[in-house]
C-alpha cells in the first residue's frame, strides 16, 4: 500500500480546513472566524439573572408608593380613537345636519317658505339642462348654503383655537422670562 497519496490527500484536506477557518466571518465582516472566536471568548458573558435583578430593583423603587399614594403600572395605548358622529356621516348626512343646524327645520321659514324652491333645484329637474355644468345666475342649493356656513364656522373655531394657543404661549413666555431692569447709576 502506497502511503504517499493518502498523506498528500490528508495534508491537502488539513490545509483546506485551516484556510476555511481564516475566511471572513459573515456575522463580523472583516474578521476571520478564528479571530472572531478569540475576541468573543474574552468578552464577559451575558447573564440574564443579573439583568433581571437590576430591572426588578428599578421597577420596585419606581412602584413604591410615596406619601401613601398607590401607583398603578404605566400603560401606553396605541389604538386609533373612535370617530365622532360627524366623521361617521356620509356627505348627504352631513348636509342634512348642517341644514337643520344652520338653516332651520325643513318646514321652517327659511327652508320651508322662502327657499322651498331654488333656481338650481329647478334647473337640475329639467332633463337637458341638468347635464350642463353651468349654474344659473350663481345661485346655490340649500345644501350648498348650509355647507358653506358650516365650513365658515369650522374655520372660525380653528382660528379662535389657534389664537387661544397663541395667547397661552405669550402668557407663558411672559412668566418664564424675568423682567429685566436697568441698574441705577
Amino acid at each position: 500500500m502506497n502511503w504517499a497519496p493518502i498523506c498528500a490527500l490528508g495534508l491537502a484536506l488539513s490545509s483546506i480546513a485551516a484556510f476555511a477557518e481564516d475566511r471572513p466571518d459573515p456575522k463580523a465582516p472583516g474578521l476571520s472566524k478564528r479571530l472572531s472566536a478569540e475576541l468573543t471568548a474574552t468578552l464577559p458573558k451575558y447573564d440574564p439573572a443579573v439583568a433581571n435583578r437590576a430591572e426588578t430593583k428599578v421597577r420596585l423603587l419606581r412602584e413604591q408608593p410615596r406619601n401613601g399614594i398607590l401607583r398603578l403600572p404605566d400603560y401606553i395605548v396605541r389604538e386609533p380613537r373612535v370617530p365622532d358622529q360627524r366623521e361617521m356621516l356620509t356627505e348627504k348626512g352631513r348636509d342634512a345636519v348642517a341644514m337643520n343646524t344652520y338653516l332651520g327645520p325643513s318646514d321652517g321659514l327659511d327652508r320651508g317658505f322662502l327657499n322651498a324652491f331654488t333656481l338650481v333645484g329647478a334647473w337640475k329637474k329639467i332633463p337637458l339642462l341638468n347635464r350642463l355644468p353651468i349654474v344659473p345666475f350663481g345661485s346655490m342649493t340649500n345644501e350648498e348654503r348650509a355647507r358653506e356656513i358650516y365650513d365658515r364656522e369650522e374655520r372660525r373655531k380653528q382660528f379662535l383655537e389657534l389664537m387661544g394657543l397663541d395667547a397661552m404661549a405669550k402668557q407663558t413666555e411672559k412668566t418664564a422670562t424675568p423682567a429685566t431692569t436697568t441698574p441705577p447709576k
